[in-house]
Protein backbone atom coordinates (compact mmCIF):
# COMPACT_ATOMS: atom_id res chain seq x y z
CA UNK A 1 0.00 0.00 0.00
CA UNK A 2 2.71 2.25 0.83
CA UNK A 3 4.46 1.99 -3.05
CA UNK A 4 1.35 2.38 -4.02
CA UNK A 5 0.91 5.83 -2.20
CA UNK A 6 4.58 6.62 -3.65
CA UNK A 7 3.66 5.66 -7.26
CA UNK A 8 0.59 7.64 -7.29
CA UNK A 9 3.11 11.14 -5.65
CA UNK A 10 5.76 10.34 -7.76
CA UNK A 11 3.36 10.62 -11.31
CA UNK A 12 1.75 13.23 -9.71
CA UNK A 13 4.82 15.08 -9.47
CA UNK A 14 5.84 14.03 -13.06
CA UNK A 15 2.74 15.49 -14.53
CA UNK A 16 3.03 18.43 -12.63
CA UNK A 17 6.74 18.78 -13.59
CA UNK A 18 5.58 18.24 -17.25
CA UNK A 19 2.57 20.68 -17.30
CA UNK A 20 4.81 23.55 -15.93
CA UNK A 21 7.43 22.69 -18.51
CA UNK A 22 4.98 22.85 -21.17
CA UNK A 23 4.13 26.16 -19.96
CA UNK A 24 7.31 27.59 -20.06
CA UNK A 25 8.09 26.30 -23.73
CA UNK A 26 4.49 27.40 -24.71
CA UNK A 27 5.19 31.38 -23.52
CA UNK A 28 6.49 33.75 -26.19
CA UNK A 29 9.66 36.48 -25.24
CA UNK A 30 8.00 40.09 -25.09
CA UNK A 31 9.83 40.68 -28.10
CA UNK A 32 8.28 38.28 -30.41
CA UNK A 33 4.80 40.39 -30.47
CA UNK A 34 7.35 43.72 -31.77
CA UNK A 35 8.54 43.10 -35.50
CA UNK A 36 12.39 42.95 -35.86
CA UNK A 37 13.89 45.95 -37.42
CA UNK A 38 14.64 44.41 -40.84
CA UNK A 39 14.82 47.50 -42.85
CA UNK A 40 14.88 51.73 -42.22
CA UNK A 41 13.35 54.78 -43.43
CA UNK A 42 14.12 58.12 -44.83
CA UNK A 43 11.83 60.31 -42.33
CA UNK A 44 11.92 64.22 -42.99
CA UNK A 45 15.46 63.43 -44.42
CA UNK A 46 16.44 61.13 -41.37
CA UNK A 47 16.93 57.33 -41.47
CA UNK A 48 15.76 55.24 -38.90
CA UNK A 49 15.77 50.79 -38.40
CA UNK A 50 12.14 50.33 -39.18
CA UNK A 51 9.69 47.02 -39.57
CA UNK A 52 9.22 46.10 -43.04
CA UNK A 53 5.80 47.45 -42.76
CA UNK A 54 7.74 51.24 -41.61
CA UNK A 55 6.95 51.04 -38.06
CA UNK A 56 9.68 52.20 -35.80
CA UNK A 57 8.41 50.58 -33.31
CA UNK A 58 10.36 47.57 -34.10
CA UNK A 59 13.87 45.71 -32.10
CA UNK A 60 17.13 44.75 -32.91
CA UNK A 61 19.35 42.72 -31.08
CA UNK A 62 22.83 40.64 -30.72
CA UNK A 63 22.35 38.18 -33.83
CA UNK A 64 20.30 39.74 -36.09
CA UNK A 65 21.65 40.84 -39.11
CA UNK A 66 20.32 43.24 -42.19
CA UNK A 67 19.74 47.14 -43.19
CA UNK A 68 18.54 47.89 -39.97
CA UNK A 69 21.21 46.68 -38.26
CA UNK A 70 23.60 48.76 -40.77
CA UNK A 71 21.16 52.06 -39.52
CA UNK A 72 21.53 51.30 -36.38
CA UNK A 73 25.36 51.29 -36.46
CA UNK A 74 25.57 54.02 -38.57
CA UNK A 75 23.25 56.25 -35.74
CA UNK A 76 25.99 55.06 -33.27
CA UNK A 77 29.00 55.90 -35.27
CA UNK A 78 28.00 59.57 -36.58
CA UNK A 79 25.74 60.57 -34.10
CA UNK A 80 27.29 58.92 -30.81
CA UNK A 81 31.22 58.10 -31.95
CA UNK A 82 32.47 61.18 -30.30
CA UNK A 83 30.77 60.52 -27.24
CA UNK A 84 31.96 56.43 -27.40
CA UNK A 85 35.70 57.95 -27.97
CA UNK A 86 35.20 60.43 -24.74
CA UNK A 87 34.41 57.84 -22.51
CA UNK A 88 36.88 55.27 -24.01
CA UNK A 89 35.14 52.89 -25.91
CA UNK A 90 37.77 51.04 -27.76
CA UNK A 91 36.19 49.86 -30.14
CA UNK A 92 34.91 51.51 -33.54
CA UNK A 93 30.77 50.74 -34.54
CA UNK A 94 31.75 49.20 -38.20
CA UNK A 95 28.68 49.40 -40.57
CA UNK A 96 28.34 45.72 -41.86
CA UNK A 97 25.49 45.00 -40.38
CA UNK A 98 25.85 42.82 -38.35
CA UNK A 99 24.38 43.08 -34.54
CA UNK A 100 27.39 41.82 -32.70
CA UNK A 101 29.02 42.09 -29.26
CA UNK A 102 30.70 45.68 -30.34
CA UNK A 103 27.68 47.27 -31.77
CA UNK A 104 25.43 45.74 -28.15
CA UNK A 105 28.27 47.12 -26.20
CA UNK A 106 28.18 50.68 -27.98
CA UNK A 107 24.44 50.73 -28.06
CA UNK A 108 24.28 49.84 -24.25
CA UNK A 109 26.33 53.27 -23.42
CA UNK A 110 24.42 55.30 -25.69
CA UNK A 111 21.14 54.18 -23.82
CA UNK A 112 22.94 54.72 -20.59
CA UNK A 113 23.68 58.47 -21.61
CA UNK A 114 20.58 58.80 -22.30
CA UNK A 115 19.17 57.94 -19.47
CA UNK A 116 16.89 54.53 -20.49
CA UNK A 117 17.22 50.94 -19.59
CA UNK A 118 21.10 49.77 -20.97
CA UNK A 119 20.16 46.33 -22.12
CA UNK A 120 21.79 46.75 -25.68
CA UNK A 121 18.53 45.93 -27.32
CA UNK A 122 16.85 47.91 -29.70
CA UNK A 123 13.50 48.50 -29.41
CA UNK A 124 10.69 51.09 -29.34
CA UNK A 125 12.44 53.34 -25.82
CA UNK A 126 15.28 53.33 -27.47
CA UNK A 127 14.02 53.86 -30.62
CA UNK A 128 12.42 56.96 -29.57
CA UNK A 129 14.93 58.31 -27.44
CA UNK A 130 18.07 58.24 -29.48
CA UNK A 131 19.37 60.21 -31.91
CA UNK A 132 18.87 59.42 -35.86
CA UNK A 133 21.52 60.56 -38.59
CA UNK A 134 20.19 62.53 -41.43
CA UNK A 135 21.08 61.98 -44.78
CA UNK A 136 22.44 65.62 -45.93
CA UNK A 137 21.57 67.04 -42.51
CA UNK A 138 23.50 66.44 -38.74
CA UNK A 139 22.13 63.61 -36.27
CA UNK A 140 19.17 65.34 -34.68
CA UNK A 141 16.68 63.75 -31.79
CA UNK A 142 13.16 63.05 -33.61
CA UNK A 143 10.40 61.95 -31.65
CA UNK A 144 7.88 59.92 -34.44
CA UNK A 145 4.82 58.07 -32.69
Amino acid sequence: MAMNVLQRVSKSLVAISVGAASCLVLAEPAAAATPVCSTYRNLSGYLAPTSSAGSRSCWLQRGHKGDGVVVLQTILDICYGDYLDYIGFPYKVENDGDFGPITREALRQVQKAEGIDADGVYGPVTAHTIMIVGTNKPCNYVNYV
